[in-house]
């Protein structure tokens, strides 16, 4: 990620077996920053359990759960919004730009975890909008994204799509790096 500029998009595909040491790795490298992580994979209360596990800090980051429901006993967790489903990605969309305009950071990031579970539940052409729309946005207020994604073979055509809004693409695997 160091040489990935501060107000890039990058797309991270990842293999299976690499994902959560790819995943520690990359939320080190932003842990001194603010930003939004967007968390579709796991519920925020498992990503938090992860980042300290991994001696992550993560002080001024907002976090939008697209996975848990808000009960009464988490609504007033702190820098968590709870979106509940992955579904609905017009609500993300607009809590990230909310989020990105009250951001002091002047390069703030904002991390996709993960696109494959969002293609779990939106069609791709969806998902190709969706990242359009949010690729813009960042670059409006100069932001770092992040869009991590398993590697898949079924999505081949999605990230060829997906690749041409990112500045960078990371291809990761257990004995590789390779960036274009």
């Amino acid at each position: 990620l160091r040489q990935v500029g501060t107000q890039s998009v990058s797309l991270i595909i990842i293999d299976g077996a690499s994902y959560l040491g790819c995943s520690a790795v990359t939320f080190k490298a932003l842990q001194k920053r603010s930003g939004i992580v967007i968390s579709v994979n796991k519920p925020v209360s498992d990503l938090q359990d992860f980042l300290k596990k991994n001696e992550i800090a993560f002080d001024g980051w907002i976090f939008l759960d697209c996975v848990s429901d808000a009960d009464e006993t988490r609504k007033n967790a702190p820098n968590v919004r709870f979106l509940g489903s992955p579904k609905n990605l017009l609500e993300i969309s607009v809590e990230t730009d909310k989020l990105l305009k009250t951001l002091k950071d002047k390069t703030p990031f904002v991390i996709i975890d993960s696109l494959s579970t969002l293609l779990l539940y939106n069609k791709p052409d969806v998902i190709e909008r969706f990242v359009h729309n949010l690729t813009g946005k960042l670059h409006e207020y100069n932001a770092q994204g992040i869009y991590m994604m398993i590697q898949v073979h079924e999505d081949a055509d999605v990230l060829e799509i997906i690749s041409q809004f990112c500045d960078k693409v990371i291809e990761i695997t257990e004995k590789n790096i390779k960036t274009q």
